[in-house]
């Protein structure tokens, strides 16, 4: 199974390639959001493959704690990576587009994804080991993530709706970090004994985790700043109405 998410991670790898060669020019935003969620999905996806990695192989010797359930699981969420690849390629061949209904496929299938992992570690939990607190922040991370990936792929960057969605979906991943950093700096306090100066020292680490989500959210913004100072245009209706008029 540790294979199988290696080769799902390295997936991102030609997509990325792909992403930079054949975007047509003019889509800078959409190519920026499309490259950004792989590297961020890649680079969070690796550390919790890493880790997980590490667990199992500590307790290869101990076969009652069943360590390499989290293989699985790691696997079931990164199974995803495909799949949402496979649903932009779709999108691709399609005479009509079907951008935002693929989206919601993936981010549905990508939830339910998660949910069933944590459901999965919840009934996997016997007297020797428990995984659910390792799935949930698994899960809680890259579901978010995985649909920051069709976001950037199914929806162009240019439209109300894209534009929506992607401060939509990127809101949610910045919430899920903070309220995950919030959530350890909570339980890192409590096992310190009430210390914040021993604290302190994974500060540099949450601010690089609330920076990788932070990057996409502040351009949103710049470019929301943007638009504000341009005329307005017209409504469809009344642009169609001057055209036959014309």
């Amino acid at each position: 199974m540790h294979i199988l998410s290696v080769i799902c991670l390295l997936l991102l790898i030609p997509y990325v390639v792909i992403a930079l060669a054949f975007m047509p020019k003019g889509k800078g935003r959409q190519l920026f959001n499309m490259i950004y969620s792989s590297v961020a999905l890649g680079g969070v996806g690796a550390l919790i493959f890493f880790f997980c990695r590490q667990y199992v192989t500590a307790y290869a010797g101990y076969p009652d704690v069943q360590a390499q359930q989290l293989d699985t699981m790691v696997c079931c969420l990164l199974l995803m990576i495909p799949v949402t690849l496979l649903l932009i390629i779709l999108n691709m061949v399609l005479k009509k587009p079907k951008g935002g209904l693929l989206f919601f496929i993936a981010m549905g299938l990508s939830v339910a994804d998660g949910v069933g992992v944590c459901l999965y570690a919840f009934f996997s939990e016997n007297i020797y080991a428990t995984f659910l607190p390792m799935a949930v922040p698994a899960a809680v991370l890259l579901v978010p993530l995985l649909c920051a990936l069709a976001a950037g792929g199914l929806l162009p960057f240019e439209g109300k709706f894209g534009r929506g969605v992607h401060w939509t979906v990127q809101t949610v991943l910045f919430l899920c970090v903070t309220g995950f950093i919030l959530y350890g700096a909570w339980s890192l306090h409590t096992l310190l004994g009430g210390d914040w100066w021993e604290l302190s020292r994974f500060s540099p680490i949450a601010l690089v985790a609330l920076i990788i989500p932070g990057i996409p959210l502040v351009l949103f913004f710049r470019d929301m700043v943007n638009r504000s100072d341009r005329t307005p245009r017209p409504p469809r209706k009344k642009r169609g109405k001057k055209k036959a008029a014309a």
